[in-house]
């Protein structure tokens, strides 16, 4: 959605943050598809890094940061859940 919006000319949206259900702990920075529970995200059952089957089922894409037990990450919503 920012590269689009971007690239459409409309304003890009900063993403907001949001707490995750569960601490994840990684090397990278990662994007996981996730369900959205107000100010909660929930990963989706299917968060592999080939696993279309999680995004269809996501309601945002959370941006978590490297470390150990991140618990709040990034969130960009998936342009067919904005209407």
């Amino acid at each position: 959605d920012p590269a689009l919006s971007k690239m459409t000319g409309r304003p890009v949206r900063a993403p907001r943050i949001a707490q995750l259900v569960e601490p994840v702990t990684s090397d990278v920075t990662r994007i996981m598809p996730v369900t959205i529970r107000g100010h909660i995200v929930v990963p989706t059952e299917f968060r592999g890094p080939a696993m279309l089957r999680g995004l269809a089922f996501a309601d945002g894409l959370a941006v978590v940061a490297s470390g150990q037990d991140v618990t709040a990450c990034g969130v960009l919503p998936l342009p067919w859940q904005l209407a």
